[in-house]
């Protein structure tokens, strides 16, 4: 495939989460009912190592769908979520240095604003949404149908309230350090570092919450002394004070609707 295509940035390759039993074969490991047997997610281990081998050999990248163990995700250079802001969940400690998408392109509009949530939440980005053209290939099926980008207005409207949020965690790296946060009820978040030093703690409610409170830990102060505020109402960053406490500074917050993202710089 590298000779073939040797202009490509790489491949995709689907399903590196198989864990189920091979009757035929015999791992050495594994049994079931008494019964030796071989789980895939051994031979799938194997396989990700020869197939990154050869592509990253040729420059190239590579990315797969689902990867449900870390020995598998070590290979990757990228990783998708398919159809699920809940598998998006189950897989973003493989991310934590590593870029992830989540696939959620066709899914229901109330579907996408939680996906899009857990996407900032995780640190992932959204893929293409798209919808199905079906006056271009007839069939009866989604998989006779050619996919093209969604254009309806709540999709786009969607996209324009989370698109300056996702686009300023690109590039992040997870701050891997306890109690960091302290937030209320129906309130999520996270903290990461991004690629200019600063500091990006996003924000997701399942319910429009007004005049809230976040406490950070003055760990994350040390070397960033202003804050500023984008939210999917207003991309256009406004700047927020920060209150210094003993352990614990505060950031108080008039509404959040559905996302937000606080920057620390200095």
């Amino acid at each position: 495939m590298m000779l073939e295509f040797p202009n490509c940035d790489g491949i995709f390759y689907d399903e590196a989460h198989y864990r189920h039993y091979d009757f035929a074969h015999d791992d050495g490991i594994t049994m079931v009912h008494n019964k030796s047997c071989c789980m895939l997610g051994f031979p799938m281990v194997e396989m990700a190592e020869r197939i990154c081998g050869i592509v990253h050999a040729a420059g190239k990248v590579v990315w797969a769908n689902g990867p449900t163990s870390i020995e598998i995700a070590k290979y990757l250079d990228g990783f998708m979520a398919e159809h699920s802001s809940v598998w998006m969940g189950t897989v973003q400690y493989f991310g934590l240095e590593k870029p992830m998408v989540l696939l959620a392109g066709g899914d229901s509009i109330d579907e996408l604003w939680n996906g899009f949530k857990k996407a900032l939440i995780c640190g992932g980005q959204p893929d293409v949404l798209w919808q199905l053209d079906e006056s271009a290939i007839p069939g009866d099926s989604k998989e006779s149908f050619a996919p093209k980008p969604a254009d309806d207005p709540d999709r786009q409207a969607l996209c324009m309230a989370f698109r300056p949020l996702l686009d300023l965690i690109k590039g992040r790296k997870w701050i891997l350090l306890p109690s960091l946060l302290e937030l209320p009820e129906g309130v999520i978040g996270n903290c990461f570092k991004l690629r200019d030093g600063s500091i990006a703690i996003p924000l997701a409610v399942d319910r429009p919450l007004s005049n809230i409170t976040i406490r950070l830990k003055n760990t994350l102060l040390s070397d960033h002394a202003k804050a500023e505020i984008i939210t999917t109402e207003d991309a256009f960053a406004s700047n927020v004070s920060i209150i210094s406490g003993d352990r614990y500074a505060s950031i108080d917050i008039p509404l959040i609707k559905h996302g937000a993202v606080i920057r620390l710089y200095s």
